[in-house]
């Protein structure tokens, strides 16, 4: 039979274990409370124990960033270079790490950092060479563009130094009249579709059974659609003068190409059919303009006769004196007329065209289009 139970006493223990725990919490205080001997960038310093770098280190004395700086040591950016170091003991460390008695402190700053250098292919586009006063603009030579090796800064765009790969050959171009046997003449208008006067003309050309060449505006195009199918209907022929006649010698290749496609698809939108041959405004001619056209498709043509009908330096002409320019002296065989059935009062153009229409019938010559006169001359115009 075993004795009386008894209940245990905790009291005793638990005041010991209250007693352990006291004196570790002492002890871990009186530890945090001494203070670290350390030095700082030179400088005996006592910090308390648990202190991180960048915390001894304070705000002041923080390792600064280096800088984006170009190839000749001009700032560009005031820290945008390297991150800059935290050193303990000499090593790079975390700005968390903590110090420990006797550690160096100390920073670097971050290396600066040289602006990227590029190098780039650069094309000069060679010049054009021009030679002859004919219609029909022909490329006899492409040319090569200049190439110059560049190297540049990213940020700054400074040339560094560049040099020439190869030098520029020039874009041979001339303008040629092919002279045929017999008399034929190619009456070519510009600047329409226009009311009322590129009906009227039409109606002279019907009454007379002459073709012409209709080199269009695509903003009349695409404003009178009604007028250009008339013009193909009747057998004449559709050519580009571009879009809105703001080119020059000036305008850059991209949007010269835009006008000449833009209104390419607005005669082909109105007839089913495109267009081939291009006439700058203005007869306007460079570089930029032989390739546009010939990465369009089409080929140029001007003309050698132009009857001023435009022309209102002395105010508007007369049918009298527009007939008088034309004529005088009589058109060598293969030339090309320059009218207009738009831009302005064309009344005097229509009543001039009928009568030199009939004078050149009856002094023996025939009318063509520029398709016709340039297959006659032996021109491939497929090539």
């Amino acid at each position: 039979m075993s004795g009386p139970w008894h209940r245990p006493d905790w009291r005793g223990g638990c005041f010991g274990f209250l007693a352990v725990a006291l004196a570790c919490t002492v002890s871990f205080a009186v530890v945090a409370a001494v203070p670290v001997p350390i030095t700082i960038m030179g400088e005996r310093v006592e910090v308390p124990a648990g202190t991180t770098v960048a915390a001894a280190l304070g705000e002041g004395r923080q390792p600064e960033a280096g800088d984006l700086i170009d190839v000749d040591g001009e700032i560009l950016e005031a820290g945008a270079g390297m991150p800059g170091v935290y050193l303990l003991n000499g090593l790079q460390c975390s700005p968390d790490a903590q110090v420990r008695p006797g550690d160096y402190v100390d920073v670097r700053p971050g290396d600066d950092i040289v602006e990227t250098i590029v190098i780039e292919e650069q094309l000069t586009p060679a010049p054009m060479e021009l030679r002859g006063s004919g219609s029909f603009v022909v490329v006899r030579d492409q040319g090569q563009p200049a190439r110059t090796t560049v190297s540049r800064g990213v940020v700054t765009g400074r040339v560094l130094g560049q040099e020439e790969r190869t030098t520029a050959t020039p874009l041979s171009v001339m303008r040629v009249q092919y002279r045929l046997s017999g008399k034929r003449v190619v009456l070519t208008l510009d600047d329409g579709p226009s009311r009322p006067y590129t009906s009227q003309i039409l109606d002279v050309l019907k009454a007379e059974g002459v073709p012409a060449v209709f080199f269009m505006l695509g903003a009349n195009v695409a404003a009178r659609p009604d007028l250009v199918k008339r013009i193909a209907e009747e057998g004449h022929e559709l050519a580009n003068h571009g879009y809105s006649h703001t080119l020059d010698e000036q305008s850059d290749q991209a949007e010269i190409e835009e006008e000449i496609a833009k209104t390419a698809r607005a005669v082909e939108a109105a007839t089913g059919s495109t267009t081939t041959w291009f006439r700058p405004p203005g007869g306007a001619l460079s570089a930029n303009m032989v390739r546009a056209a010939q990465e369009q498709n089409h080929r140029i043509a001007l003309w050698n006769v132009d009857s001023l009908d435009w022309s209102t330096a002395r105010g508007r002409p007369s049918a009298d004196a527009i007939e008088a320019r034309v004529l005088n002296p009589m058109p060598e065989s293969g030339s090309v007329l320059l009218f207009h059935d738009g831009g302005g009062n064309r009344l005097a153009t229509v009543q001039a065209l009928s009568r030199i229409i009939r004078t050149l019938k009856d002094k023996g010559y025939e009318f063509c289009t520029l398709t016709q006169l340039a297959e006659a001359a032996g021109l491939r115009l497929g090539s």
